[in-house]
């Protein structure tokens, strides 16, 4: 509880010190509104900001993904095919990530939706074995895995079927 306190010194007519009139008022509620509308202005403006920053990274994205498309028509060999797949899934993916970033800067909301978290491993397990030696073998992670878990849309895409 939080109380606002007004004290005023009463005095007779000869100006002489008579008591002391308080008045104490009740202003948690007052507080709690002005505490909702600050966390509310201070979303707001990391909703711009995050919109910002998503429109900048699209065009980031956008001609690495032509780019690859490109690359796909001249590359033959098999490994750098996978390779030029692998940029191109990611690079979707950080899309995708731009595109809920966005949603979220809207104000959307987001929804539960299940995952393939399997699907998921597989990519960063692709991912990790194009980016270390040969030596290192990343599919050893999808092992233990589950298969399916719960997050919150739109901040965790589900992975493609």
């Amino acid at each position: 509880m939080i109380i606002e306190s007004r004290w005023t010194l009463v005095r007779d007519p000869q100006g002489r010190a008579q008591g002391i009139l308080s008045i104490n008022t009740d202003v948690t509620e007052r507080r709690e509104l002005e505490q909702q509308f600050l966390r509310a202005q201070r979303l707001e403006s990391i909703g711009t900001l995050a919109g910002g920053i998503a429109h900048d990274l699209n065009n980031v994205f956008t001609p690495i993904m032509l780019g690859v498309e490109m690359l796909k028509q001249d590359v033959k060999d098999p490994d750098g095919r996978e390779v030029l797949e692998t940029v191109l899934a990611s690079a979707r993916r950080g899309a995708e990530m731009v595109r809920q970033v966005l949603s979220f800067a809207r104000g959307m909301e987001g929804r539960r939706v299940e995952l393939d978290a399997k699907g998921l491993v597989a990519d960063v397990a692709r991912i990790a074995r194009d980016a270390m030696p040969p030596r290192r073998p990343a599919d050893d992670c999808r092992r233990s895995a589950s298969t399916r878990i719960h997050a919150t849309a739109p901040m965790c895409p589900p992975a493609p079927t």
